[in-house]
């Protein structure tokens, strides 16, 4: 039996391993730099007396030279912009309604000049807020979202109980009657649901039922399955989403599926047991770190259209990743988990040449574990720039990176 199916069926010696690497790592990591850059890097700092962060890599937190922020405050965040040039914040409103791994889904409307989503918790229900910062006007949608489109005309939501009692690090800390957050009326399996923003209604889109009857998921039901990680295609025509159900034991299982919104079928992108991270490589590929048809982990691209597989071998051994895109779709931005000294490590991957550049290391304190950790969780803003969540300076800060100097 392999070491990872060894700690697959034994959780308790997993937990222990990991709690002695942590600390072992967090005294290597007191005598090492706290970050280190390669030559010609910058960085810039945006930070307050509280912890900041902005959440999860698959939205970008920049627009009009303004950067989103999620700041703490005890059990709920003020969500704030800072101007790129000059540090300064303003504050745009507070929730309940966020974890540290994607916050409350706030973003930019991209298609408007200054207008903010974000989700907010009140009666009983996650919303939808819509904040014009021109004129402060708000708009309230009755539906938590996951991700809408770029007209922001459509809203993907998916079903918020189920992620609370499977996966509360993806969950709300809020008390909520599961009747609200199933959202669907009438349906208790709904998967995934979309919202008309033109008409109010919202309707189940894919059902758990849909989802169990497509490929292989022995041990699935409606009830031990969450859905998570949402998103569009670069050109709207498919959503990609993540698929997990947990059975007897703690065991996970997890696989990518891919809903055509216009023959509305789904595809297996993965699903040999493990998938973790992905993201659009463009409107037919998707890049992703899984478990591949040997039994190893690693990255890939599936390619729809084929329905074909490429592993990336110039990545073999670097371990799991948040993967984001370039705008010229040539390299992707990548992290990892801390190492043995407590350093999470930033990376490029040219998609065409198969070179891999390190941008730099960061020292993530061993206070920043478990639940609490702080990925780096790199997001593309422009052609040369990476945003970044860190806490090399011992608390939640977000860092610009220019990375102009090593494309």
């Amino acid at each position: 039996m392999s070491i990872k199916k060894l700690l697959q069926k034994n959780p308790t010696i997993k937990k222990g391993i990991k709690w002695f690497y942590i600390k072992l790592g967090s005294i290597l990591g007191y005598f090492s730099a706290k970050v280190n850059l390669s030559p010609g890097v910058s960085l810039s700092r945006y930070f307050t007396e509280n912890d900041l962060f902005y959440g999860y890599y698959d939205l970008n937190p920049v627009h009009n030279n303004r950067l989103l922020a999620h700041e703490m405050k005890d059990d709920s965040v003020q969500l704030l912009t800072f101007d790129l040039e000059t540090g300064e914040f303003e504050e745009i409103a507070k929730t309940t309604a966020w974890n540290f791994q994607q916050g409350a889904r706030l973003g930019w409307r991209e298609n408007a000049r200054n207008q903010v989503y974000f989700n907010t918790f009140s009666s009983n229900s996650i919303q939808t807020n819509l904040v014009d910062l021109d004129n402060n006007q708000r708009q309230i949608f009755d539906v938590p979202l996951q991700v809408a489109n770029k007209s922001f005309d459509t809203i993907i939501s998916v079903n918020i109980a189920q992620i609370n009692k499977y996966n509360p690090e993806y969950g709300y800390k809020i008390v909520t009657q599961e009747k609200d957050q199933v959202i669907t009326p009438g349906s208790q399996d709904c998967g995934i649901i979309i919202y008309d923003m033109h008409t109010s209604r919202k309707q189940c889109l894919i059902s758990f039922e849909m989802i169990l009857s497509h490929g292989s998921c022995e041990g699935a039901t409606p009830s031990n399955s969450e859905i998570n990680h949402v998103t569009y295609s670069p050109d709207e025509m498919r959503l990609a989403f993540i698929h997990r159900w947990y059975l007897k034991g703690g065991k996970r299982v997890s696989r990518l599926l891919i809903y055509d919104i216009k023959t509305q079928l789904i595809t297996t992108a993965l699903a040999n047991g493990m998938v973790s991270h992905y993201c659009w490589q463009d409107e037919i590929s998707i890049f992703m770190y899984g478990c591949d048809q040997n039994g190893q982990d690693c990255f890939m691209t599936y390619h729809i259209l084929k329905q074909s597989m490429t592993t990336h071998k110039a990545l073999s051994g670097r371990g799991d990743g948040h993967p984001s895109i370039s705008p010229d779709r040539e390299w992707i931005v990548l992290d990892s988990y801390p190492g043995i000294s407590r350093h999470q490590d930033l990376y490029l991957y040219n998609i065409v040449t198969n070179d891999v550049k390190v941008i730099g290391s960061f020292h993530s304190p061993a206070k920043y574990s478990n639940s609490q950790r702080c990925d780096l969780h790199p997001r593309w803003i422009a052609e040369d720039q990476i945003v970044i969540d860190t806490t090399h300076t011992g608390k939640r800060e977000i860092c610009l990176i220019d990375v102009s100097s090593v494309l």
